[in-house]
């Protein structure tokens, strides 16, 4: 093989390669959610029953690309209340950024499949020190 054309074969592959780098991930998540907040239930112990979900609220989630970040989406009215917060995203899952919103530390992390999105929510009061865990379920409109 000549060096002109091995060289173009391994320019091929190399442009090859970083095109597939070039998928834009949040794509899949931006749109408008139906989503509802719920929390599992306490017992009389204040130990949480892992089969008992309850439903606090029914909201509509909003998630946007972020302008500044390239790996990151904006939610927006997050867990209902009005509020924005930053996750990165990596394939088909996503980490919140902790960030204190309105004397609460939100963090957590979200999961897509198809149209549902799965997110566990951690919200740590700084008045309290105490710590709720949410899960929220949402579909993509």
């Amino acid at each position: 093989m000549k060096k002109g054309s091995l060289l173009v074969a391994l320019l091929a592959l190399l442009f090859a390669s970083c095109s597939s780098d070039s998928v834009d991930y949040r794509d899949q998540f931006t749109g408008n959610y139906n989503a509802t907040n719920s929390i599992y239930s306490q017992d009389s112990l204040h130990t949480y029953n892992k089969d008992s979900l309850l439903v606090l609220n029914k909201y509509t989630l909003t998630i946007t690309k972020s302008s500044n970040v390239s790996k990151e989406i904006l939610l927006s009215n997050f867990v209902g209340d009005s509020i924005t917060v930053k996750a990165l995203v990596v394939g088909s899952d996503f980490t919140i950024v902790p960030d204190t919103v309105n004397k609460n530390v939100y963090s957590g992390t979200g999961t897509l499949s198809k149209s549902t999105l799965t997110i566990n929510i951690w919200v740590k009061s700084i008045q309290d020190d105490g710590y709720t865990n949410y899960i929220d379920a949402a579909v993509k409109n």
